[in-house]
């Protein structure tokens, strides 16, 4: 290149990869008008296909040492001279040559971005991922969550679920790694973060103490991860197509005392736990409340002595109360997302009122007058509306995830025949093979296929007609619905947990509310 651009030889391959990437679409669309031209010209040949040499050539323009048909050096078609290519000057002691510089780590982009090379094929491919959130009262926290979670790296296709009280994304792991993710949103938003598995079955077993640790070392083929969920319970992850339920639990029944007791669904679990927490808080603001509203509302109920010490004892227990409910998610608000949130507005109200009652009393105690005396019902009455409408929404949400929740459809037990006879199971021990006995005006356990028998079942859970649609040899026959008259025998094709109805309840739970 020329002397004047400050290199005293050849330009090296980092300098060309980078006029490359500052003129690539210049490069592109030169490439597509002269196919067009071509294409036109010779229209039997196929011009989209790389002609012999290409190859050579673009290898030569990233390594900057090919020669073009015309005998030139490649590299002499590349040296645009511009204002621009000043920014790409690089400050070094000697005049040997830009290759000395040591470019292997990356290079400085015009924005100031620093470029990596990146292997694409070790790449991983971006995965879904789907998190239970605890803490979101509000449309407004599901507002935060997602702002945060796009305000990382890696991290794309944000979809937060209020009702639901989940979110889930797109993660590519060459950026972030999920759990740096979760701890940066719980530390930004003060929500508790789960990572939920959907894509493998799970059975609950009673087992306690150093069973459970036995459990987790028991080298059992087809099992992903055995997680303790409370002090008798243990979850055993497996691979449905390895292992069945049955045999699983036939395995471990040295160590275990049989199946757990079916759990409720996991979203009306936290919503029942959340609302109780929101009653609880309510009931307490409520009840210290009340005497504040009282004694202040009041003509000379109690001497003005003995209402301030009252006032200021009740007054601060429901500060304390707020604490937790407002002060600390507006803080995290403020210091992590760098943003001010309707519990940040709720905070500077109550926190004036309260403030300025207190300097009152203050007042009031050294036998200074104020122009006006304490009023802690103020802050006390806003906290306890504020947490009775979260208390009415909490319901209202609950009520939602119960209508919402369609697993409630599928039944607990299902006829199994095998050789020695017909038996009744927990519908959880179904495993890929059996064959289910469908009894009249029954439910129909999970997916499958009809193996024998004839009958009419009713569909109108999943399509809403009300006629029932006949159903014979190789019919399908859907979890969730009610056998007619007739008796079949069914062949399953999808586990309780990954059926039809499970389908319907997440399409559900995707829905915007």
């Amino acid at each position: 290149m020329d002397s004047d651009d400050g290199h005293g030889g050849p330009a090296c391959s980092v300098h060309l990869a980078r006029a490359f990437e500052q003129y690539s679409a210049y490069l592109e669309s030169a490439r597509r008008i002269c196919q067009k031209m071509l294409r036109r010209a010779w229209p039997s040949r196929q011009w989209d296909q790389p002609a012999r040499g290409d190859g050579n050539e673009a290898n030569g323009a990233a390594g900057g040492g090919s020669t073009g048909r015309n005998g030139h050096d490649d590299n002499q078609h590349v040296g645009i001279k511009s204002h621009r290519v000043e920014q790409f000057k690089a400050t070094r002691s000697d005049k040997t040559g830009c290759c000395k510089q040591g470019h292997d780590e990356g290079w400085t982009m015009m924005d100031g971005s620093t470029r990596t090379d990146v292997d694409v094929e070790a790449a991983k491919e971006a995965e879904c991922i789907m998190l239970s959130v605890t803490g979101i009262t509000c449309s407004g926290c599901a507002n935060k969550l997602e702002r945060t979670l796009r305000s990382f790296d890696g991290v794309s296709s944000v979809r937060v679920n209020f009702v639901m009280s989940s979110a889930e994304f797109s993660l590519d792991g060459t950026v972030a790694s999920l759990q740096d993710i979760m701890r940066g949103v719980e530390k930004a938003t003060g929500f508790g973060c789960t990572r939920v598995t959907t894509t493998e079955q799970s059975i609950e077993v009673l087992a306690s103490g150093e069973s459970a640790k036995a459990l987790g070392k028991l080298p059992l083929p087809g099992v992903t991860q055995v997680t303790v969920i409370s002090s008798k319970t243990v979850r055993i992850g497996y691979d449905a197509t390895v292992v069945g339920a049955r045999e699983l639990v036939e395995r471990v029944s040295s160590l275990s005392s049989g199946l757990a007791p079916p759990r409720d669904d996991a979203a009306i679990s936290r919503g029942r736990k959340r609302l109780v927490d929101q009653l609880i808080m309510t009931v307490i603001a409520g009840a210290f409340t009340l005497p504040i509203v009282v004694m202040a509302w009041s003509d000379n109920l109690v001497d003005k002595y003995t209402e301030a010490y009252v006032c200021l004892a009740f007054a601060t227990i429901v500060q304390v109360v707020a604490v937790r409910v407002f002060y600390r998610p507006a803080m995290a608000a403020l210091v992590h997302s760098r943003s001010l949130e309707m519990d940040m507005l709720i905070v500077i109200s109550i926190t004036a009122a309260y403030g300025y009652s207190v300097v009152a009393f203050g007042f009031l105690m050294a036998g200074r007058s104020v122009d006006m005396e304490t009023f802690f019902e103020t802050s006390s009455l806003l906290i306890f509306l504020v947490l009775l409408g979260r208390l009415m929404a909490a319901f209202a949400r609950m009520r939602a995830v119960e209508a919402v929740s369609l697993r409630s459809l599928q039944c607990n037990k299902a006829i199994v025949v095998q050789e020695e006879g017909e038996v009744e199971i927990d519908a959880r021990l179904l495993q890929y093979g059996d064959v289910m006995k469908i009894e009249t005006h029954s439910t129909v356990p999970t997916d499958g296929v009809v193996t024998e028998g004839w009958s009419e079942v009713d569909e109108s859970m999943l399509t809403g007609e009300s006629m029932p649609v006949t159903k014979q040899r190789d019919d399908r026959v859907i979890a969730g619905t009610v056998n007619g008259t007739g008796v079949l025998r069914a062949r399953l094709t999808r586990l309780p947990g990954d059926n039809t109805v499970t389908d319907i309840a997440q399409l559900g739970g995707l829905c915007r509310w």
